[in-house]
């Protein structure tokens, strides 16, 4: 597939865009151009979703001179909240509705401050190719923070792909979500089997939600690869690179916003749990992460690691109702 160009990209990489400042605009989109266009997988569209921004996109991607780029400037709608799922799902409505890519089997998703390594897209393609009934694959993500100047590797404990077990772990722990490739054909079966009344025409991500949208798709897309018999694939390499920092949202989305958009996450899919997935969860939430018990004695902290080990070695004996 290196060598070969069809009449239709193999890949639509969709990146949703606002920048309200230069600065952020010269640091994080353009590199993620130069990390996109350096992709040794030629055979793609980048398809860059102007949410209205006051720094235009197009002043970052101009004299490019590659047709496999296009800008499109979204025009905002009174009301609209998250940039991000707003951008990604015009994307999707251009892929399912623009003839350039009626073909196209795979679609990817970028924000505009992350980056992608250089065999990326190669790798999930070629994953995807060897497995027809994939409905999405997923790889390992390095995090990086700008503010503190800190990398790691996130990844899903052995690579889970049982989708099961797999929404427990991205509950419990997060999801390397820009390092997801998705078919075509499974996008469209997401999109049926989502819920809520506010859902786009084609996209798979709320528009509601600032907070946590990506962890909202992760968990819908595994819904659908069990209830319509999708395989999903996981693959051992890092493949995109996740940047947080002062302006992401993550940093600016106040308190209030975010325990709005949890509480939304959890209505939405708290009930797929069994009891035990849902008290392991809560058991972990509570005794495992150290931020929320860091500031604790050890006279109250001791006792509460015991009492969890004690829950956790019944529940995995099946004896905890």
């Amino acid at each position: 597939l290196l060598g070969i160009m069809t009449d239709f990209p193999q890949v639509l990489i969709i990146t949703p865009y606002r920048a309200e400042n230069e600065g952020r605009k010269k640091l994080f989109l353009e590199r993620t151009k130069e990390s996109v266009l350096a992709q040794s997988f030629r055979n793609f569209h980048w398809f860059v979703v102007d949410d209205e921004s006051p720094i235009p996109a197009q002043d970052a991607l101009k004299n490019i001179g590659d047709s496999r780029v296009e800008v499109f400037r979204r025009k905002r709608k009174p009301g609209d909240i998250s940039t991000a799922s707003n951008g990604i799902n015009e994307g999707l409505r251009v892929l399912f509705q623009d003839s350039r890519f009626s073909d196209t089997p795979y679609v990817s998703a970028l924000h505009s401050d992350d980056m992608y390594t250089k065999d990326g897209i190669k790798l999930k393609v070629d994953a995807m190719n060897k497995n027809p009934e994939a409905g999405f694959v997923y790889t390992k993500q390095q995090i990086q923070n700008l503010a503190g100047g800190f990398s790691y590797i996130k990844f899903v404990k052995r690579g889970e792909t049982d989708p099961r077990r797999l929404r427990k772990l991205v509950w419990i722990s997060g999801f390397p979500y820009m390092s997801m490739l998705y078919r075509k054909g499974f996008i469209e079966d997401v999109n049926s089997q989502l819920q809520y009344s506010e859902k786009h025409e084609f996209g798979i991500w709320d528009p509601l939600i600032r907070f946590g949208e990506d962890r909202e798709m992760a968990l819908q897309c595994i819904n659908a690869a069990q209830d319509c018999d999708w395989k999903i694939i996981s693959l051992p390499y890092v493949t995109a690179t996740y940047t947080t920092h002062d302006n992401s949202i993550t940093g600016t989305t106040d308190r209030k916003s975010r325990r709005t958009d949890n509480e939304r996450i959890v209505r939405r899919h708290y009930n797929r749990f069994t009891r035990n997935e849902k008290a392991e969860m809560i058991i972990k939430d509570v005794f495992c992460y150290k931020r929320y018990i860091r500031w604790l004695p050890d006279t109250i902290k001791t006792p509460l690691k015991y009492v969890r080990s004690v829950i956790m070695y019944h529940m995995q004996k099946n004896q905890f109702v």
